[in-house]
């Protein structure tokens, strides 16, 4: 988006974020031809979800400087209100024979850490400037994260991708993580893919009841569907 389209959603009062990943890589996205041609160690294994899609050494400088400081950069110069940043499940995901020496533990650190060092270097030349994770909202246990963020991005915390009840165990334990960061003062945007009415009502009501602001709609994102409130309490 131009910095003149970016304004002009903003003069409707809406929030602007900059979509980016910060701990996986897509083959079509601009930066891959460069990390793929200087830095093709920093990719790791692909998710199994998203063919076109690897995990990386997320906490390797040359990811900072080819990468997540670039977009964060491109992000304030175009206008932005801030960044909205995905993949921060690497630390789950990827497969620890490609990270010598790491555990599960020193992963969500190294993730923690680099979600402060985004929010520090993005706040110390716009100090409003919003930092936005998605998903992984047990990342709140990390010390540093919970004072890094503004918000979190949540999908799937009541409807899985398509018109399926979230039931599992995970389910609830996403929603309580995220209740904990709401609690704190973390606002909580709230993803949920539904197509059946009634599957898209009860998202609503409990996005609503939650105090999130929702968004109910088909897996790919690419409809604006309209929804019967945005936030509760």
């Amino acid at each position: 988006m131009s910095r003149s389209e970016i304004e002009q959603v903003r003069s409707r009062g809406t929030v602007v974020l900059a979509y980016f990943e910060i701990g996986s890589i897509e083959n079509f996205r601009p930066e891959y031809p460069p990390v793929r041609e200087q830095a093709p160690d920093l990719i790791f294994n692909r998710w199994d979800d998203w063919p076109e899609e690897n995990f990386v050494a997320y906490w390797d400088e040359r990811w900072w400087d080819l990468v997540v400081r670039p977009r964060v950069d491109q992000a304030q110069k175009a206008g932005f209100d801030g960044v909205y940043m995905d993949t921060p499940l690497a630390y789950e995901e990827i497969d620890l024979q490609l990270a010598p020496g790491a555990t599960r533990g020193t992963l969500a650190r190294r993730m923690v850490e680099l979600i402060v060092r985004i929010s520090e270097y993005a706040k110390a030349q716009e100090p409003g400037f919003l930092v936005v994770p998605q998903n992984s909202p047990e990342l709140r246990q990390v010390p540093g994260y919970v004072d890094a963020i503004d918000g979190i991005g949540m999908e799937e915390l009541f409807v899985l991708a398509t018109d399926e009840l979230c039931t599992q165990d995970w389910c609830e334990e996403n929603l309580d993580h995220t209740r904990v960061l709401r609690d704190l003062g973390k606002f909580v945007l709230a993803v949920d893919y539904a197509d059946d009415p009634a599957m898209v009502a009860l998202a609503q009501r409990r996005q609503r009841e939650e105090g999130f602001f929702g968004y109910v709609g088909p897996v790919e994102l690419n409809t604006v569907r309209p929804q019967s409130g945005h936030r509760g309490g």
